[in-house]
């Protein structure tokens, strides 16, 4: 296992018919899931200023 000590995600794009299903969600857990078995400590998300929440 190789020791990293911070993981970043820079950017994560849907289309708009996938919003709401649950997919980010999902992809997300999966990449913290690789990031730890790599030995992340921390993870930081990078997001727009003016992200949309819907």
């Amino acid at each position: 296992m190789r020791l990293v000590e911070c993981g970043s995600i820079y950017s994560m794009y849907f289309l708009k018919e996938y919003w709401g299903k649950g997919l980010g969600t999902k992809l997300m857990d999966e990449i913290i899931n690789i990031l730890k078995n790599e030995g992340c400590k921390r993870v930081s998300l990078w997001v727009y200023e003016t992200n949309i929440v819907y």
